[in-house]
């Protein structure tokens, strides 16, 4: 009786700590996707200039620094755009936070990916709770 008891104290604490996590992760992910979504504007092909190109030590990633609008940004992008040239995808720039991204970067619904495997694993978690021996 004592052994169930504790492993259920145990199932709890994981339970909450993955519920606090698909929380804290979800807020971040809504906010993310709504200042690129609603701060974000694209930057014209004549208005920046690639300053210099830093290859990533994975094979990756890469960073290129652009110049706009007098300041200087990193922007993170594919090592694969790199070596075969592809850098013809838009460059938007965030008003809100002031950086710039490449559209390459993704679309963010992995972010909700994340939230249901841990939506899942909650659910797993009380199934043992339950259920388990």
């Amino acid at each position: 009786m004592a052994i169930n008891k504790y492993k259920s104290r145990i199932l709890i604490r994981y339970v909450w700590i993955v519920s606090i996590f698909c929380i804290a992760w979800f807020s971040y992910s809504c906010a993310a996707l709504l200042t690129n979504k609603h701060y974000s504007v694209r930057i014209p092909d004549n208005s920046y200039k690639i300053l210099e190109v830093n290859p990533g030590n994975v094979d990756v990633s890469a960073t290129i620094t652009i110049n706009y609008a007098g300041q200087n940004y990193p922007v993170p992008v594919t090592e694969e755009d790199l070596i075969h040239h592809k850098l013809h995808k838009k460059f938007f720039y965030n008003k809100c936070f002031n950086y710039i991204f490449y559209e390459g970067d993704g679309n963010g619904f992995w972010r909700f990916a994340i939230v249901g495997i841990g939506i899942m694993v909650i659910l797993l978690l009380l199934y043992l709770k339950k259920y388990g021996d």
